[in-house]
């Protein structure tokens, strides 16, 4: 090519006639003739093809024919196989998944009786709940502060460093919380509950800091997929889920305060240490848990395409791409360099990311997810104070099975019902019903209670350690099991 002859296009020329081409014309064509426009297959320097030349060979066109014979009828979208999902890969993304539940369930069942132990209340328990809630959310405001802030580095620098130091962070933080001492369990004259609680606040915020994995270890898994085997990959991340929040609570319900439960083992007579921090055993184990998916991620995650740089001696012709049309000198531009124009990054702000259907979703799903945690940290204070503050004042252990009950049965719900219910009602039904249940489950607190006092005798309460009394009548529990039944139904909001 001459530089008096003018810029071809991709328009003009005849490309390669490779199977890839030849099938995406076809797709192309029939694009083309239903939506009513031409021009449609104009390809960028990044993407030569189009907007979905990744995925073209998917369309069912395998032929090698002429690209000029666009009138053979290309097979429907529905009626082509998915591609093959990259199994190493997504089961390592759901392993490093689990921490995620196991960090953050890992103190339900017992965060509410630290709160009494830290002698923060000076022994009203009715104000016990706004220090746990306030517990809770600390994990939330901390991660919710910074999200943006890592899913940019994860831009920059990889997803696989950044998925990496948030579980290394999150290992740290869970063990930093298991080095928590209580006017039980210290053995200080100049112990401040206020000074431990500040501890508490730190290691809960690091976490939340350190942590943003959740946003980046779903973009990797969106990378590693295509529209034809997406959803189905997505999916298997509701398991995963399921798995770390039925192990998280009974880990931290049969393990808090080991020197009382086990003293055999970790009793005042082999080592202290369990008796001055009663909350280390659960924290450690979790850390534990971290630390070795964060070693499984290191050694095992691949990091996404990308992000890994090929030298261009190594290139193979796949790699190379068509040198778009801005790139060649202008023939009466005498200011034009002859090195041609530097290619601009198609990097999109936020402004332009956030349009009105993308900021429905938000909102809708920010709506269910307040209400969520909402519930969730009402039901942690609910089952642990006393009868007489307003709860069942159930003991961590049977918080722990609770909680796990409730994973269980959710996932069972999300992964064998959920699918038909959503082909039935559709995606806005679910999500109407998933919000509307918070209508039945908030009062149903008040109608345990109230059904725990009318129960409060001496052959239904059995006393524990806290000094209150354990729920045991036949309505306390019909109502935990509609409860189990519910929260399936809100967990559904989140399934789409």
């Amino acid at each position: 090519m001459s530089f008096d002859d003018p810029p071809v296009s991709s328009h003009q020329s005849t490309p390669p006639m490779t199977p890839q081409y030849s099938a995406y014309n076809q797709y192309q064509s029939s694009r083309t003739s239903h939506l009513g426009t031409s021009n449609t297959n104009k390809g960028t320097a990044s993407d030569p093809f189009g907007p979905d030349s990744d995925s073209c060979e998917h369309y069912g066109a395998s032929s090698t024919s002429p690209i000029e014979d666009t009138n053979q009828e290309t097979l429907p979208r529905s009626s082509i196989p998915p591609t093959p999902l990259p199994r190493a890969q997504i089961a390592i993304l759901q392993f490093l998944l689990l921490t995620e539940p196991v960090s953050g369930f890992v103190i339900y069942p017992f965060v509410t009786k630290l709160v009494v132990e830290l002698g923060i209340t000076n022994g009203n328990k009715s104000t016990v709940g706004y220090y746990v809630g306030f517990i809770e959310s600390l994990f939330y405001v901390a991660q919710g502060l910074t999200v943006l802030q890592w899913g940019r580095f994860s831009d920059s620098l990889g997803r696989r460093p950044v998925i990496l130091l948030g579980i290394f962070g999150l290992a740290f933080s869970l063990l930093a919380f298991g080095f928590t001492t209580t006017t039980t369990s210290s053995t200080s004259e100049n112990f401040s509950p206020w000074a431990s609680f500040g501890w508490v606040v730190f290691s809960r915020s690091l976490a939340g800091f350190l942590d943003g994995n959740v946003g980046v270890l779903k973009t990797m898994m969106a990378e590693l997929t295509d529209e034809s085997n997406r959803a189905r990959a997505f999916g298997l991340l509701s398991s995963t889920w399921v798995i770390g929040s039925t192990i998280a609570p009974l880990m931290g319900g049969a393990l808090e305060h080991p020197a009382e439960r086990f003293p055999a083992v970790f009793g005042p007579k082999r080592t202290r240490i369990w008796v001055t921090y009663p909350y280390l055993l659960p924290c450690l184990a979790a850390s534990i848990f971290c630390f070795i998916m964060a070693v499984v991620g290191y050694v095992f995650l691949k990091e996404t395409r990308a992000f890994i740089y090929s030298p261009p001696s190594k290139m193979t012709r796949s790699d190379y791409e068509p040198i778009p049309q801005d790139s060649f000198i202008e023939r009466n531009d005498p200011t034009t360099p002859l090195l041609g124009r530097k290619p601009t990054k198609n990097k999109q702000s936020l402004r332009e990311v956030l349009i009105r259907p993308v900021l429905i979703s938000i909102l809708n799903y920010g709506c269910l997810a307040i209400l969520e945690i909402s519930y969730f940290s009402i039901m942690t204070v609910f089952f642990a104070v006393p009868i007489s503050s307003g709860g069942l004042g159930f003991s961590p252990p049977l918080i722990g099975v609770i909680f796990s009950t409730l994973g269980l049965v959710s996932g069972f719900v999300q992964l064998f019902l959920f699918p038909a219910i959503h082909k039935k009602f559709g995606a806005k039904r679910v999500l109407q019903l998933s919000v509307a249940s918070f209508l039945v489950v908030f009062p149903m607190f008040v109608t345990m209670h109230l059904a725990a006092q009318l129960n409060q005798s001496t052959s239904t309460i059995t006393k524990d350690s806290t000094g209150g009394g354990e729920a045991k009548g036949i309505l306390v529990w019909i109502g935990i099991m509609c409860l189990v039944c519910i929260n399936s139904l809100i967990d559904m909001g989140y399934g789409k």
